[in-house]
């Protein structure tokens, strides 16, 4: 069946009315479909075997698909536009991609080296064969596909370098998922819905998202005991949000009554705005979370314990020291003294107001409608 339609492909014609979304695990699609929706008359679907966020979608009236589906196939071969924020999201064939018009709009603003900055000679492990001709292959699979991400001339830097493209193809739109966080920043709906009364009455939400390690397991450093008392002497609440495919965090031990460990809707289905737009502090570490959540303006507080073994592991696409928020944090100790800082006011904005304004030249919530202006311009002046 998958060979009629890549056969089919090269007779009917593509319909540049008809937008598909698909997102693999990055759930930044469809923070920007919804808007879109509301912005033109196009039909919009979006391509999803997931059923809790193509039942969430259809309440909201969005036209939703089964990946897996004849329809989705079709789909594939009549739509005229693929929107994406991953290189290969699994919900499309890209062998059913001849003619589409692809914009990736991405997932969030990296710290560590994305795409051809994997190859970089000072890095790479491998073979110099292996690396120029991968290099070669990535460059060419960029070269067919519009990305539309930029947040700030910085950003932008790196993401033409990152896909090869000049400024002139990196417009500066901003992150359509970002819209979400500023419109619902401070709303503790989904905490207290999630995890009961204790989100509505803290004083204080900290939420702790770190990101994943290549290598295993790794040591948090974390006193859960210590920290849960500190949260109670407090009044303030921490979610625990590991990174999906992190281990290290899964098991806390016992039950605390003011640290909660994230727990995913039914079916597997998980948005992490969901829960950082109800946080009063950020603690993360490498995530590119800590970035998006600068747009609050709200604290954001280092911890990598194990800063030295990550930092020798991955490349990084940026200098980390020039755009950090706040000063590292390695030791549990001075974690619980940050925090403090948090909880009297005498956090120092220095470092975080110098990172916002690096990272973010649009701070207002209308990146979707840019991006979507930005798709529309192509799509005239490329026909």
């Amino acid at each position: 069946m998958s060979l009629l339609f890549a056969i089919l492909q090269f007779f009917i014609p593509r319909n540049r009315d008809i937008w598909l979304y698909a997102e693999g695990q990055q759930r930044s699609c469809s923070h920007f479909l919804v808007q879109s929706k509301g912005l033109d008359s196009r039909r919009h679907v979006y391509i999803s075997n997931n059923s809790v966020q193509a039942t969430n979608l259809d309440k909201l009236g969005i036209e939703t698909c089964a990946a897996s589906s004849l329809k989705a196939k079709w789909l594939s071969i009549r739509a005229g536009v693929w929107v994406i924020c991953t290189t290969r999201p699994n919900e499309l064939n890209h062998r059913l991609s001849a003619g589409v018009k692809r914009f990736n709009i991405w997932h969030g603003m990296p710290i560590k080296a994305i795409a051809l900055e994997n190859y970089n000679p000072k890095t790479w492990k491998k073979s110099e064969f292996k690396r120029r001709r991968n290099l070669r292959r990535q460059t060419k699979k960029y070269q067919r596909v519009s990305f539309l991400c930029a947040t700030s001339p910085m950003s932008q830097a790196l993401y033409c370098k990152s896909f090869a493209k000049p400024p002139s193809e990196m417009p500066i739109v901003g992150e359509p998922r970002n819209d979400y966080l500023i419109k619902h920043r401070g709303n503790r709906n989904n905490l207290i819905e999630r995890y009961g009364h204790g989100f509505k009455t803290a004083a204080k939400v900290f939420v702790y998202m770190p990101t994943f390690r290549d290598y295993g397991k790794w040591e948090t450093k974390l006193d859960l005991f210590r920290l849960n008392q500190f949260l109670a002497d407090n009044n303030a609440m921490l979610l625990i949000r590991a990174h999906p495919s992190d281990q290290s965090l899964n098991d806390l031990g016992t039950d605390y009554s003011h640290i909660v460990k994230s727990r995913p809707q039914s079916g597997s289905w998980d948005d992490a705005y969901e829960e950082l737009v109800g946080a009063d502090v950020l603690i993360t570490d490498y995530s590119s979370l800590l970035f998006e959540y600068l747009l609050t303006s709200q604290p954001i507080l280092l911890y990598h314990p194990d800063r030295e073994k990550y930092e020798n592991n991955r490349h990084f696409g940026l200098d980390f020291e020039q755009v950090k928020p706040s000063e590292s944090i390695t030791e549990f100790d001075d974690l619980l003294n940050a925090m403090s800082s948090c909880l009297d006011g005498s956090f120092d904005t220095t470092l975080l107001e110098r990172s916002k304004a690096l990272i973010h030249s649009v701070t207002d919530d209308k990146s979707s409608e840019r991006v979507h202006a930005a798709i529309c311009e192509q799509l005239s002046t490329n026909p």
